[in-house]
């Protein structure tokens, strides 16, 4: 799915993506592939995992930002 995160509060490690159908999942912060940059209003691909957000890849910077944070990993 992809949508982008509404809220995030970086002092609990959580945040909120919304889609544009309107539904809002709730997400943690350990669950963006790349990490990097600000979180807040970024545009995300992510999978449903039991109601939350899972897997989540910010969508931008460029293909490697994504291969070379997963590999650390």
């Amino acid at each position: 799915m992809q949508g982008h995160i509404t809220k995030y509060r970086p002092d609990l490690g959580v945040g909120i993506i919304a889609t544009d159908d309107g539904q809002r999942f709730r997400f943690a912060a350990t669950s963006v592939v790349n990490p990097h940059g600000e979180l807040l209003a970024a545009e995300v691909d992510f999978e449903r995992a039991d109601g939350r957000a899972d897997g989540i890849i910010l969508l931008r910077g460029n293909p490697w930002t994504v291969f070379a944070a997963s590999q650390r990993a």
